[in-house]
């Protein structure tokens, strides 16, 4: 598989635009093993599942292990790569926790680059909470996730890097990053659409692509999430989005689980 690449306001394949069909995969209690994965052959089959499907990236909040990358070639998946670090608390009052960030996403971007076809994008962390974000003012947190990216950058110069933000923070500037993605759950068509074409002006030249959407299946009911993610994947490629990613979970899972 040829890497993805950012080109303007949409990803390529080699010459094709590739448009992203992704599902959520994590985390999960520590496997046999200590990885927070489920067992190889549950993995082998749930990954043949997803490419039924027809989805062709997964997204995890964990970095995997080398097998998981092994088991994504040979399914014709990509991965999208969570970066977990702390990003639930006041990092930029700490050098020390700071430092820590930065090297945590050079060894990660280092021990992961050798998977290159297998990878998507790295993901450079997920929803900062909007309170955090006001008490170091979004300009701080822009450059320091501007400095993330060059990190991974230095390392891994044809990967692709992205951060997950959501609404309560939209005022980001993300234009450093090689796509911008958003968690969005909206569950009226209207709402949804009016706010992807919201996002898509917001963004500028930088492909968009939905990084977290659903609903909740045990309130809402399996056969009302399908009817919400069919207008919900319409909208989105009719929209000129890069793609989206359904987040395969009963609930919406609390952001802060590194």
């Amino acid at each position: 598989m040829d890497r993805v690449v950012a080109r303007h306001k949409y990803l390529y394949e080699g010459e094709s635009r590739f448009f992203a069909r992704g599902v959520s995969y994590g985390p999960f209690a520590p496997n046999s093993r200590g990885e927070r994965y489920p067992e190889p052959d549950r993995v082998a089959a749930d990954f043949i599942l997803m490419r039924e499907l027809g989805a062709n990236v997964v997204r995890t909040y964990v970095p995997p292990p080398p097998w998981i990358f092994e088991q994504a070639v040979t399914h014709g998946l990509r991965l999208m790569v969570g970066m977990p670090w702390p990003f639930h608390m006041a990092f930029l009052d700490s050098r020390e926790m700071t430092r820590d960030i930065r090297n945590t996403i050079r060894r990660g971007v280092f021990d992961m680059r050798r998977f290159g076809e297998a990878i998507f994008a790295y993901t450079l962390g997920n929803e900062i909470r909007s309170d955090i974000v006001r008490w170091h003012g979004p300009r701080a947190i822009s450059r320091f996730l501007t400095e993330l990216c060059d990190i991974g950058n230095q390392v891994d110069p044809d990967g692709l890097f992205t951060y997950a933000n959501y609404p309560s923070t939209e005022y980001l500037d993300l234009s450093s990053l090689d796509f911008v993605s958003f968690n969005v759950y909206l569950h009226r068509e209207a709402d949804f659409r009016r706010y992807l074409t919201h996002l898509m002006a917001a963004t500028g030249e930088c492909p968009l692509v939905l990084s977290e959407t659903g609903m909740d299946t045990i309130r809402e009911g399996e056969e009302h999430q399908a009817k919400l993610l069919a207008w919900q994947a319409r909208a989105a490629f009719e929209l000129g989005l890069s793609g989206f990613v359904v987040f395969a979970g009963p609930t919406k899972r609390n952001p802060s689980v590194p």
